[in-house]
């Protein structure tokens, strides 16, 4: 794997382990397009790639929706990623673990909850509540019982993003695979 570092541009082909975010925003030396992306060219118009795109400079910011946060929690807890603490931060459930001496149910209004969550966006971290936990941990529950899943078949790399220039156009592609399995294992 290669390594990155928070701001550097992705200047080498490589699998890299690095934020949703990251991985969807202006991340390479060069113009880059994603799986997605590419199927959104194909399946609707350049134009509507464009007007999501971070290349458009009135697009609305990438933010991963609660439904992509919890598929890829899921992913990092239930497929043995080991790095969960280095993407995710589980959101307190009162004020006072955020430092409110007056420790109240969390609140996102309440002063010392906004800090929090303003110190872990810019740490570059997804949230998740208590209640995303219960999910995966009934995901889990299920997937336990699935024979291939027990034999391990879904040992591997999770969530890290494959990242390459195209040699005839020198646009960077990039693609998330949720898991790159580990030969051997």
């Amino acid at each position: 794997f290669k390594t990155w570092t928070s701001g550097q541009k992705i200047s080498e082909p490589g699998c890299y382990d690095i934020p949703l975010a990251i991985h969807h925003s202006n991340c390479c030396v060069g113009p880059s397009v994603s799986s997605s992306g590419l199927r959104l060219i194909e399946q609707k118009s350049l134009a509507h790639f464009f007007f999501h795109s971070y290349l458009n400079p009135n697009a609305e910011p990438f933010e991963p929706t609660e439904f992509m946060i919890l598929g890829s929690a899921a992913h990092h807890l239930l497929l043995g990623q080991s790095h969960f603490a280095k993407h995710f931060a589980v959101r307190p459930a009162t004020s006072g673990e955020c430092g409110d001496p007056d420790d109240r149910p969390w609140n996102g209004n309440n002063r010392f909850c906004k800090k929090w969550l303003a110190d872990q966006q810019k740490a570059g971290l997804e949230i998740v509540t208590d209640k995303m936990l219960e999910k995966i941990g009934g995901m889990a529950q299920r997937l336990g019982r699935v024979g291939l899943v027990r034999a391990g078949l879904m040992n591997g790399d999770v969530e890290r993003s494959l990242i390459w220039p195209d040699p005839a156009t020198g646009i960077w592609l990039k693609s998330r695979p949720d898991i790159i399995p580990v030969a051997g294992e």
